[in-house]
């Protein structure tokens, strides 16, 4: 699915989680947000693909998604501003879009696609019960990375113009790729060793983030 929408050539974006909603923990709650608000301004316009699995049914009352529908048609991201006491970076009430959001409750074992544009937000566990979930994102190879990899023509390197990756401070890799495949990373321990021994890289500005 992430090649038909990203390209043969994919990057297994740096921004995975494995996520447990806890119930009454207040750093549970996501605030609505796109992902490219992380993310360098240089990627805005281009696809990076989430795929956000629950590992348990996620429903209305433990904590499932919301999505404002189509508003990642709009040109430019939305305004982000940081939140007291948590790390997280959250669109404001007033500058979100006029639709109506969407609850998306899945089932275990079913997924939701989101675009970096798309806004989303998921609120509190009301049950007795963590909602666990894993979040995997996946790039085309032309946009920049710093997965180590052979470049192929038209593929961004890093320069003064262009960021070192899309989300720098953790480490990309090469999960498909029909030109290297001697490149792609299948295997545990070199998973552990890429995780471990990526230097890290700071996050953009943009919002006057740390």
């Amino acid at each position: 699915m992430a090649e038909a929408l990203c390209g043969p050539e994919l990057i297994a974006s740096s921004v995975y989680r494995l996520r447990p909603k806890v119930p009454g923990h207040a750093n549970s709650a996501v605030p609505w947000h796109q992902d490219s608000g992380y993310f360098e301004p240089y990627c805005d316009k281009s696809l990076i693909l989430t795929f956000w699995i629950p590992l348990v049914d996620a429903t209305r009352e433990n904590g499932c998604m919301w999505v404002i529908p189509g508003a990642h048609r709009n040109e430019n991201i939305l305004k982000h501003q940081g939140r007291s006491k948590q790390w997280y970076l959250e669109i404001p009430e007033a500058e979100l879009p006029p639709i109506a959001p969407v609850c998306t409750p899945v089932k275990k074992g079913g997924v939701l696609l989101l675009s970096n544009r798309t806004p989303h937000a998921s609120f509190e566990n009301s049950t007795g019960v963590t909602r666990w979930s894993m979040d995997l994102r996946y790039q085309g190879a032309a946009l920049p990375t710093n997965a180590k990899i052979s470049r192929a023509p038209g593929e961004s390197i890093p320069c003064a113009a262009v960021p070192v990756a899309c989300y720098p401070p953790e480490a990309d890799f090469l999960a498909r790729s029909s030109l290297r495949p001697r490149e792609v990373v299948s295997d545990a321990a070199e998973f552990q060793r890429m995780r471990t021994t990526h230097v890290f890289s700071p996050v953009t500005q943009r919002w006057a983030t740390v």
